[in-house]
């Protein structure tokens, strides 16, 4: 009986995966504007946006250590 009532949910959740993210965002974003305001959650959302961008740009596996030492003063 609770296996099936999981799989009905996952079963839910693999069709309507966008609707559900939707949503959750759709939610999230309601919270914040009522709790912050409408600037602050869009300076939020665009500071969060420069992370993921500066996450995926910079800190790869390769280039992680030539972005950290941009920034580290030289030992000589």
């Amino acid at each position: 009986m609770g296996s099936e009532k999981i799989n009905l949910i996952f079963d839910f959740l693999d069709r309507n995966w966008g609707k559900v993210i939707g949503g959750l965002l759709g939610l999230i974003l309601g919270i914040l504007f009522l709790k912050y305001g409408f600037w602050r959650t869009i300076l939020l959302i665009l500071i969060v946006t420069l992370g993921v961008y500066a996450g995926d740009k910079y800190l790869d596996s390769n280039s992680f250590h030539d972005f950290i030492d941009r920034f580290r003063p030289s030992r000589r």
